[in-house]
């Protein structure tokens, strides 16, 4: 609209409205007409209408707010409850609805509030106790979650969505067989819902039962046959039971399904990877490329698998790598693997002690389970783990044996802790660090003068300093070691050569290094190669 400013503007003043209770009530009546015929953006306009009148008109605020709500204008709904709730503050219905817009607004504090408030006014309605409890999950208050879900089963135990909100909450607390317990009430008060045959199999997943897992994922196929996501995860639980042509089969299904699902072109690299099958799985992690998926570690083993190099692993590739491995690493690693580096390592700390009884500050870097911890626990007065993956630590914590447990990149961590250790262990971590420089500049800043760092690598035995292998692991040679050393400020007391664990029935080979820091030492940079070094294991081991 133009306005023409040479003309002078008229003031007005503002006009009264006028209506009597009779011509409110009649158009209230008329929208009440279009609501029953379905005409709801008419009733909204007479609503508003009516509003104009009468601001305080508590029918049309909460009838335009529950047609606000169901058009998802939230902003709108939640103002017309308020301004009945002004004027009837104990409104069971207006509280109800109100935190129903604060609920899809996403805003859990209001919408919790608000359902108390109703729950005051009538607690017996078992919708209010489970819309609470989807709040307080989202929050992230799980137990208080819990009882709400329970006490909406109470009041009407033949609604299947609150045993299958409670099974997730029990999922979130760890207690499987409890999440197992309400799906299969769910199930049976909704049979055929996919949803919770899904939610089935990955909590039987979880609790390492992967056949009943199996019989889960079958079942939502035969309700869903064209489920690539359901083909991808069974794919997974045989290639846990190590059934891995059947495993290929999923994922095949999958990528048929899906051309591109880039998780299962990625699982497939994996089953390929381990049968030592390259050329098809450098064909599936090309295509998990392609696909957009996790890239950087698809990168990572393509690298591993073609021969080149790269100089260190991806967060995410280690993250999810012992994420994936932690509910039964240590059976795994040590009863079916033969791997004893944390007793090895244990013997070379005993003996660096001498007469002194314990060490003071011990850091475990990359401490997975708890492994070393446990081993190392009486000998030292403090020990703190940091690890990058949380299910990791998790384990760790169980164990009860560090005094600190710490998420994170441990050279991060190390740059930025004000404190110093006598001791730093790193048992089989080194070999997913690739270039060593910046482990050992991290390191230099937190050892204490005549400390010491104890790891573990895997012997290099092809020419260079460092590769990264097939496995997605990286060697070392000996010299790079003694040179980091050397440039860092340490002297080289334990260099002892021994089997590691066993990868597909062979020991692999490798080496225990204890390091001293040398007093008053700093690191001084060197533009020249490895020096060839001349020294011989350490006699005493």
């Amino acid at each position: 609209m133009k306005e023409n400013h040479s003309q002078e503007q008229q003031k007005s003043e503002p006009v009264p409205l006028f209506s009597s209770p009779e011509a409110i009530d009649d158009m209230l009546h008329q929208a009440f007409v279009r609501l029953g015929e379905h005409r709801f953006a008419e009733a909204a306009t007479i609503y508003q209408e009516v509003l104009a009148l009468e601001p305080n008109n508590i029918y049309a605020s909460f009838n335009l707010g529950m047609i606000s709500q169901s058009n998802g204008e939230l902003l709108r709904a939640i103002s017309c409850y308020n301004t009945v709730l002004e004027r009837e503050p104990d409104n069971f219905q207006v509280l109800y609805q109100l935190a129903n817009a604060y609920r899809d607004q996403g805003c859990w504090a209001n919408a919790a509030a608000n359902y108390q408030k109703a729950l005051r006014q009538d607690s017996s309605h078992a919708d209010i106790h489970y819309n609470l409890g989807i709040v307080r999950y989202y929050q992230g208050d799980f137990e208080s979650a819990r009882h709400d879900y329970q006490q909406a089963i109470e009041l009407d135990p033949s609604r299947a969505e609150s045993f299958y909100n409670l099974g997730i909450v029990h999922f979130e607390q760890g207690a499987y067989g409890l999440a197992i317990d309400c799906y299969e009430k769910a199930l049976t008060l909704q049979p055929d819902d996919i949803d919770i045959l899904y939610n089935l199999a990955v909590t039987s997943t979880a609790q390492g039962n992967f056949e009943a897992a199996v019989g889960h994922y079958l079942d939502a196929l035969k309700l869903s046959p064209d489920d690539a996501e359901m083909y991808n995860a069974l794919g997974f639980v045989y290639k846990q039971l190590k059934e891995l042509e059947q495993a290929k089969i999923c994922f095949h299904k999958a990528i048929t399904l899906r051309p591109e699902y880039g998780a299962a072109y990625t699982n497939l690299a994996i089953i390929f990877h381990t049968a030592d099958q390259n050329e098809l799985a450098i064909e599936c992690y090309s295509k998990a490329i392609e696909c957009g998926h996790q890239t950087e570690s698809a990168d990572y083993m393509l690298a591993a698998l073609t021969g080149s190099n790269r100089d260190s692993s991806p967060r995410g590739y280690v993250r999810d790598l012992f994420d994936g491995y932690a509910a039964d690493f240590d059976s795994k690693l040590t009863i079916e693997l033969g791997y004893n580096v944390p007793l090895k390592l244990r013997e070379v700390a005993e003996k660096l002690l001498g007469s002194n009884q314990q060490f003071q500050r011990v850091a475990d870097l990359g401490c997975g389970t708890g492994l070393i911890g446990s081993h190392f626990r009486d000998i030292t007065n403090h020990i703190i783990g940091i690890d990058l993956s949380s299910k990791m630590l998790d384990q760790a914590a169980a164990k009860g044996v560090y005094d600190e447990l710490h998420s994170g990149d441990i050279n991060e961590f190390l740059e930025g802790y004000a404190g110093r250790f006598d001791l730093l262990v790193a048992a089989d971590v080194l070999i997913y660090l690739g270039d060593l420089d910046p482990f050992f500049k991290s390191v230099t800043g937190c050892v204490e003068p005549h400390g010491y760092l104890l790891f573990s690598i895997e012997k290099l035995f092809t020419p260079g300093i460092r590769q990264l292998q097939v496995s997605g692991r990286y060697a070392y040679a000996r010299e790079y070691i003694f040179d980091l050393a050397e440039r860092y400020g340490f002297s080289v007391e334990v260099c002892q050569d021994i089997n590691l664990r066993k990868e597909k029935g062979q020991w692999l080979k490798g080496s225990i290094f204890a390091l001293r820091k040398i007093n008053g030492s700093t690191f001084v940079g060197r533009s020249g190669g490895v020096r060839p070094s001349q020294v011989l294991d350490h006699p005493f081991i």
